[in-house]
Formats: C-alpha cells, sequence, structure tokens
C-alpha cells in the first residue's frame, strides 16, 4: 500500500512495532516512519502535520489502535479499518467521528468486495497492471497455499514484514 500510495502522489507516514519493520517501510517508500509499539504516534502525525491530521489512514491493527488512528485525522478525514492483527476493536463512540470533527470511518471488505463481480474484475486488473508495471511487487514472505494457517498465526504473531501471499 506505501509503494502505492507514493506512486499517487501522497506523503506516507508509516507506523512500525520494530526497527526492523522500519526499515521496510522506507525501503517501500514511506516519507516518514514512526517506530515503537507504544510510540505517541497521534502526537508524531500532528507534529509531522503541523497539528493538521492526515487526509486518511489505513489502521491494519485494530484493538485500541482504531481510536488512537482517528485522533491522526483531520477534519473531514476518512480512516479505514482494514485489518485487527492485534484483537477485536472495541465499540467506538460515534461521537468520536462527528460531528466536530466530521470524520469518515469505513470498514471495507475484501470477501464483500468480491460479491460484485465487475467491481472486483476491475479492480483485480488495476492490482495485476501495477504489479505488471513495477508499482507493486511481489515482495515480502511467500507461503504455500498449504500453509495458509501458518502464514495467519505468523500475521496475527507479528512475525511477518511486508505483504504475506500464499503461492499454489
Amino acid at each position: 500500500m506505501t509503494r502505492w500510495a507514493r506512486h499517487l502522489g501522497a506523503t506516507v507516514i508509516a507506523t512500525v512495532g520494530s526497527n526492523g519493520k522500519a526499515t521496510t517501510a522506507r525501503e517501500a517508500g514511506a516519507h516518514h516512519v514512526i517506530v515503537g509499539r507504544d510510540a505517541d504516534f497521534a502526537r508524531a502525525v500532528a507534529d509531522l502535520t503541523e497539528d493538521r491530521g492526515v487526509d486518511a489512514a489505513y489502521d491494519g491493527v485494530g484493538g485500541t489502535t482504531l481510536a488512537k488512528t482517528l485522533l491522526c485525522v483531520r477534519p473531514f478525514g476518512v480512516i479505514a479499518s482494514i485489518g485487527q492483527s492485534a484483537g477485536a476493536i472495541p465499540p467506538l463512540d460515534v461521537r468520536d467521528l462527528g460531528p466536530r470533527r466530521s470524520l469518515i470511518l469505513a470498514r471495507p471488505s475484501v470477501m464483500a468486495f468480491m460479491n460484485v463481480a465487475q467491481d472486483y474484475r476491475i479492480a483485480a486488473d488495476v492490482v495485476l497492471s501495477t504489479l505488471r508495471g513495477g508499482i507493486l511487487k511481489a515482495a515480502g514472505t511467500p507461503y504455500r497455499l498449504s500453509e495458509a494457517a501458518r502464514a495467519h498465526v505468523d500475521l496475527e504473531g507479528g512475525q511477518t514484514s511486508g505483504s504475506l501471499y500464499l503461492v499454489p
């Protein structure tokens, strides 16, 4: 996602849990990297954006991190909750979204998206063309399809860096 966002002209601020993952984020094109599971990334983002906040934030961690992510986004900004490797997301108070801040929160699902075959084909074509064009790379950790369960365990345990992908 970092490579693609950078290609589209975004300034990318990444948050990672370790120095090893910071290296991966920088190699993928992140402009700024905030390191540490306990880092005050809301304060760091405020400092980087002169207290404006970011236009969009993608939270793949879940757990209590999503509430912290909300603090990083400017008024009328967008938050996409795309995972929960740190566990289930606690209930959110809708007042944390607005009306004062007027935030937009989405919880997209690839599985739901796949239910609209035409839209899925269009999106898949875009992803494949970015792979062919070198914007996205099949970098990270490959797992055999028969090792899908192990891939999930490694991902949830924070044992991976970069993308995970399954190969036949």
